[in-house]
């Protein structure tokens, strides 16, 4: 009897740490899927992102040029801060560069960066 009670009082504790283990192990598993889940959206999010920057972008490939014309056009004023008190203004060239693409024969404007070509249409 006595031997019977140790018995059921060792399998009470075996059954609870189970349900602990499982409840935990649940949780566990979960928080995998959700992280997995997460990380694929993430992958496909900047990965569609990326690729279309990519796609859309005129400077993805390399070729040989000449130069044909470099000039300044013209001067802008651009201000700028030289202390908590101190405000200048200074003037910048706005030089335009034309090439010709040995590749193709166009005669091209060169641009600093692809924005800058975004936004100087002209």
């Amino acid at each position: 009897n006595f031997y019977q009670k140790i018995k059921d009082h060792d399998l009470l504790d075996k059954r609870k740490t189970v349900t602990a283990l499982k409840a935990g192990e649940d949780r566990a598993i979960l928080l995998g899927l959700t992280m997995m889940v997460c990380s694929i959206m993430m992958y496909f999010l900047l990965g569609i992102t990326l690729l279309r920057s990519y796609i859309q972008s005129v400077w993805t490939e390399e070729t040989q040029c000449t130069l044909m014309n470099a000039s300044i056009t013209e001067t802008f004023n651009c201000s700028f801060s030289c202390g908590p008190d101190c405000c200048k203004i200074s003037q910048y060239p706005c030089l335009q560069v034309y090439v010709n693409l040995n590749s193709s024969g166009q005669k091209v404007l060169l641009y600093h960066t692809e924005e800058t070509m975004k936004v100087n249409s002209e």
